[in-house]
């Protein structure tokens, strides 16, 4: 029990009334970040005189949290070096909170690299990389622009795969410079986001791309975008989650990370 042993006993029977009939069924409707919000109210009002009317009020939000629409945007940012399983636990976690009807999408912030490579290699037209750069930059910068917009005015959780920064690990690893535009854009877009960047052996990440026979990095690649990920991770503080782990634990380590 959460009450003080000096409670007055009637006091403490009522609490025991409301607390198994009330959070029983919290904890078989609600998220475990919703129940613990949950146990939070009532270790709170437990001990202060608190009518019976206002504490079932407080529970029965609490029950309808998960269904509300009103439930407040909120962004998180998911990067890492191609093989990381983004994707997969992205997909994975919007579908699990489908299912218990919280309100979440993703929105990927692509660049067409992966299609002006296929291009290229199937056309045998080499594109220049000053060209290609520029044609990445702008398409990355008008889904990054377009989704943020939609995030802020969609309820619940926004999961985006990739952001701004994946370009400048790109122009990173070819060698270019960041410039200014692109690194200012790149903070202001995720002043009130939750970035993270899932990290993972450049060998491991290699034997995936390689097993989904969709497309081909160097392994070489992988390891200087991976450092360079790190260090950014470092300078900007953003949360570091290992993505070897299986798809399962890795999703539930970003529920937990969300409060859903």
């Amino acid at each position: 029990m959460f009450l003080p042993q000096h409670q007055a006993p009637r006091r403490v029977k009522y609490f025991q009334f409301f607390y198994s009939s009330r959070v029983c069924a919290i904890h078989t409707e609600c998220t475990a970040g919703q129940r613990n919000h949950a146990r939070l109210l009532l270790v709170e009002i437990g001990n202060r005189p608190t009518p019976r009317s206002t504490m079932t009020a407080i529970a029965e939000k609490v029950l309808s949290a998960k269904n509300s629409a009103h439930d407040p945007p909120r962004t998180f940012v998911v990067m890492g070096i191609d093989g990381a399983g983004k994707s997969t636990a992205i997909a994975t976690l919007v579908q699990e909170l489908h299912n218990e009807q919280i309100p979440a999408r993703s929105l990927a912030n692509a660049a067409g690299r992966r299609w002006l490579n296929n291009f290229s290699l199937n056309s045998g037209i080499r594109i220049p990389r000053v060209l290609q750069e520029l044609i990445e930059t702008t398409v990355r910068i008008f889904n990054v622009v377009r989704n943020s917009l939609a995030a802020a005015h969609a309820p619940g959780l926004t999961v985006m795969d990739r952001h701004l920064y994946c370009q400048l690990v790109l122009r990173h690893v070819r060698g270019h410079k960041p410039g200014l535009l692109l690194p200012w854009l790149a903070r202001k877009c995720t002043e009130n986001t939750t970035v993270i960047l899932l990290d993972v052996e450049p060998l491991l990440a290699f034997e995936r791309i390689n097993a989904r026979a969709e497309d081909e990095e160097p392994l070489e690649y992988l390891q200087t975008a991976r450092a360079e990920y790190l260090r950014l991770a470092k300078l900007h503080g953003w949360l570091v989650l290992d993505a070897s782990v299986p798809t399962t634990q890795l999703v539930d380590q970003l529920r937990m990370i969300a409060g859903k």
